[in-house]
């Protein structure tokens, strides 16, 4: 049988796990609960870690922003979607998108399509750009900057 977290032991190991990295108090709550901390427990240690700025909302879409597009290499939909999915203010979000700009954005995902259509195996133009189109949705990268990068990696001539 799984054990009930206490109060003390709960703040402990949530203080120690958002001063080490950047948490949303979503992701601190889902925590909690799955450590069967109670109801008013959990409300209590999410006031204490935003009031002592363990939590930071701006600091953590800021931080979100950067990692995923650095490291991860997600296009802005895919972020601000998990974003949003993890409550993070509306306002936030956009402010913490400033930071890709379309320049970098879209050299990034040059350079992605520019590795997936090396992978490809296939070599029939139109099989290559759906495939092309397929990995950089599912990155989260916006349609008209994709259509624009996919047309010029690969030309389709129709003509016989």
């Amino acid at each position: 049988m799984d054990k009930i977290m206490d109060y003390q032991t709960a703040l402990s190991k949530t203080t120690t796990i958002c001063a080490g990295s950047e948490h949303c108090e979503f992701d601190i709550s889902q925590k909690l609960y799955r450590w069967k901390v109670s109801e008013t427990d959990i409300k209590k240690i999410t006031t204490y870690l935003k009031q002592n700025n363990y939590i930071n909302h701006h600091r953590f879409a800021q931080a979100f922003v950067r990692d995923k597009f650095k490291f991860n290499r997600w296009g802005s939909r895919k972020i601000e979607y998990e974003l949003k999915s993890r409550r993070i203010e509306s306002s936030l979000i956009q402010e913490a998108l400033m930071q890709i700009l379309d320049e970098s954005s879209y050299n990034q995902l040059k350079t992605i399509l520019q590795e997936k259509l090396n992978q490809i195996k296939n070599k029939t133009p139109l099989l290559q750009k759906a495939s092309l189109i397929r990995h950089a949705v599912s990155k989260g990268y916006e349609q008209n900057m994709i259509y624009s990068i996919v047309n010029n990696l690969i030309s389709i001539d129709f003509e016989d």
